[in-house]
């Protein structure tokens, strides 16, 4: 109904959509028309949280604007990924079945390299080897080179990498084994409980960040374990993607946890004081309601470390420009 609303309020010159996994359908920037909406519904599977809802969208946009209507992916923006950031490590008559790593959050990471990338030109730094953190309820960790993805944490599907929301991020298979075999798992409960059981919910029982960190400085041991198992992942996701880098020039947080929460972002650049990470306590203030980048590290860091408003939208904005 919200985007029913919208398409017959607003006037506008086009329409532009995230569409988070498109497959092998679309790897770039695309208009829509009722030919390619219709191969999309194939991909609605593919990232069972999101894609369902954006091809009811979609197929609304063709119903109720004459407008171009454009389709970016999350995926569009790491077909820069090297082969050995993509294939599966599987026999490859099974990898020629099976889709390599694709990576996610695409539009959101692409965004924030760009204002990243300007921000440290304002400040003279070096600005080529960057690693975006997008921190939301789906999370992922990107490497980024001279503007192109060479890292990503998210794989195949939305549900690999680190610990989210209520997404488990990657798991020992040996785990999934036994739930198979020895418990009587099905798929579908299978999918079911890592894409909307686990991760921080599964821990804690709730998704609510400013919650658990006013417990766990009360003294909550279950509030203290869930963050400290979230925000281990993470700094581990940064880790483990930096080394596709020849150093780190700076380090962003956007997304909805990344940008708004000051206690998330302390406790994992604490992790990575091992890479010469650090941010300032002053500066490193709750910033709910982000409008404007804000530096978190003090001005004679190795690593610049800061927070980015959430952007996807501008993003979706820009594709659609570029191609109209």
């Amino acid at each position: 109904d919200v985007a029913r609303e919208a398409l017959r309020s607003f006037e506008y010159d086009a329409v532009a959509c995230r569409h988070v996994d498109g497959g092998a359908i679309i790897a770039n920037p695309s208009t829509l028309d009722t030919a390619l909406l219709q191969r999309l519904v194939t991909t609605e599977s593919l990232a069972p949280l999101h894609n369902p809802i954006s091809l009811r969208v979609l197929k609304l946009a063709l119903e109720e604007t004459s407008k171009p209507v454009v389709v970016d992916t999350d995926t569009s923006f790491h077909q820069t990924l090297p082969e050995a950031e993509r294939v599966l490590p599987l026999p490859k008559k099974l990898r020629e079945l099976l889709r390599p790593r694709t990576g996610y959050h695409g539009i959101a990471h692409r965004e924030v390299s760009s204002i990243l990338a300007w921000k440290l030109g304002e400040e003279s730094r070096a600005r080529d080897y960057l690693i975006s953190c997008q921190l939301g309820g789906g999370a992922s960790i990107c490497a980024i080179r001279e503007g192109a993805s060479v890292s990503v944490t998210m794989g195949s599907s939305p549900l690999e990498g680190v610990v989210m929301g209520s997404r488990s991020g990657s798991l020992d298979p040996g785990t999934l084994l036994t739930l198979l075999e020895e418990h009587g798992f099905s798929a579908s409960e299978l999918r079911s409980l890592l894409n909307y059981e686990s991760g921080l919910l599964g821990l804690t029982g709730t998704l609510d960040l400013r919650l658990l960190s006013q417990q766990a400085q009360q003294g909550d041991t279950s509030a203290e374990l869930g963050l400290e198992v979230f925000c281990s992942s993470i700094a581990k996701g940064i880790a483990s993607t930096a080394t596709s880098l020849p150093r780190i020039d700076a380090i962003a947080f956007s997304g909805g946890i990344g940008q708004n929460s000051a206690d998330i972002r302390a406790r994992i650049c604490r992790k990575l004081a091992v890479l010469g990470v650090s941010i300032d306590p002053e500066r490193n203030t709750p910033t709910e309601d982000l409008a404007e980048p804000l530096k978190l590290s003090p001005d004679d860091a190795a690593t610049a470390v800061w927070a980015i408003p959430s952007s996807e939208h501008f993003g979706l904005a820009r594709s659609a420009c570029s191609i109209l």
